[in-house]
């Protein structure tokens, strides 16, 4: 028994593809009211799926004489080595070796193995936000599911009368997380994440790619909104022929108004996109629009656009934070919107390269600030070298 997993006639002891999975062990302890409570049960397992696909006769029983060799999964001191990396103390993780013929001298052939020494990897420090897997901000491809759910309890009663209790006056959120096609590099920054999570373990916050940080995206009368000499006025006719813009009109040379996006700050490096559809009553209006400090109303960055009389413009500004302050936008101040009128329509900040589509606040929102990851399984399948595909629920918490 034991010995090294064998390699094939090509020289390798795997193929592609190949599922890699390192699995935390969390206990989790879900209340009525959505709190939790977690902990720790176990340090980190290593665990691979094997496949074989269309193998001849000579590399088949190469497989099953290694695999009749260890009887099964009752030895686990052989390893295997791939990557540039030897994984010892494996087992099979299946008694059963079933081989699928699947043409003329050519087997399909799969093995469950499972590394019994758990590991007890350098965990990152966990930062705030689920991250963006590259600089052009990207955090997730399609299909991208987003799941929202209610709790309720139903109780039937034998006359046929159903009484049901509420426990969730707004959903929870369950988003999924896919992968179809990433580097080596853009896998890892998931990983470290995943790691410093410790799977299930610890909770971050989420920005939806499909979400406003804006929370009042529509309605400059809500608090959220501070204004400095601008007034609201009435509803407006928007781009779309409907009535839901508003006239806004500002009272100095230095009129501004603004609003918070994330307020817990630590979202170094993620990337933001600030929009909105502006229409000006007056000729000849440049109007500012940035990013802030929103502690200190402080210019991050900012974008001088132009407006034409009369014509609805969507504008939008693109930046990469580059500290982990508090973070507002802005539009006006710097001198740029005077005492003149304009009317705004769907404000939004989003953590996507472009504006996309229209996201209205309160409903498309965007910031969840209590989530964790719904598996303790980093499960990576890698198609060939260098590319990867996987999939992780996040899920969000009270």
């Amino acid at each position: 028994m034991a010995g090294a997993f064998p390699t094939l006639r090509n020289g390798q002891a795997v193929m592609y593809p190949l599922q890699d999975t390192r699995s935390f062990g969390s206990g989790v302890v879900r209340f009525l009211d959505d709190t939790e409570q977690r902990w720790r049960s176990r340090l980190m397992l290593t665990r691979f799926i094997l496949e074989y696909k269309n193998i001849n006769g000579y590399d088949l029983a190469v497989l099953t004489t290694f695999f009749n060799s260890q009887f099964g999964k009752f030895d686990a001191t052989w390893s295997i080595t791939f990557g540039g990396e030897t994984f010892d103390d494996m087992m099979f993780d299946q008694d059963e070796m079933p081989a699928v013929e699947s043409m003329g001298n050519h087997f399909n052939v799969s093995f469950r193995c499972q590394q019994m020494i758990s590991a007890d990897p350098s965990i990152p420090a966990l930062a705030t936000y689920f991250p963006q897997i590259s600089a052009s901000g990207v955090m997730t491809q399609l299909p991208y599911p987003v799941e929202s759910a209610y709790l309720t309890t139903m109780v039937d009663l034998p006359t046929g009368r159903r009484y049901g209790f509420k426990w969730r006056a707004a959903p929870l959120r369950l988003f999924g997380i896919n992968y179809s096609v990433i580097t080596d590099a853009e896998k890892d920054v998931v990983k470290d994440f995943f790691y410093s999570a410790e799977g299930k373990f610890r909770g971050f916050k989420f920005v939806d790619p499909n979400g406003n940080l804006v929370n009042f995206s529509d309605d400059f009368s809500d608090s959220s909104w501070i204004r400095t000499s601008v007034t609201v006025g009435a509803s407006a006719t928007d781009p779309f022929g409907g009535n839901l813009a508003t006239t806004l009109t500002g009272g100095v040379g230095n009129s501004f108004m603004r609003t918070i996006v994330l307020p817990a700050g630590g979202a170094s490096g993620m990337l933001l996109t600030l929009s909105a559809w502006i229409k000006s009553a007056s000729a000849g209006q440049t109007l500012r629009i940035l990013f802030i400090n929103s502690d200190t109303n402080g210019d991050l960055d900012s974008l001088d656009v132009d407006l034409p009389q009369g014509v609805w413009t969507r504008v939008h500004h693109t930046f990469t934070l580059a500290s982990a302050v508090n973070v507002g936008i802005r539009f006006g101040g710097n001198s740029s919107w005077g005492t003149v009128s304009h009317d705004f329509f769907a404000v939004q900040c989003v953590n996507t390269p472009g504006p996309g589509p229209r996201l209205l606040t309160p409903g498309a929102d965007g910031l969840f600030n209590l989530c964790r990851f719904d598996t303790d399984d980093f499960a990576n399948r890698l198609n060939q070298n260098g590319i990867n595909a996987m999939t992780i629920p996040i899920a969000q918490f009270a």
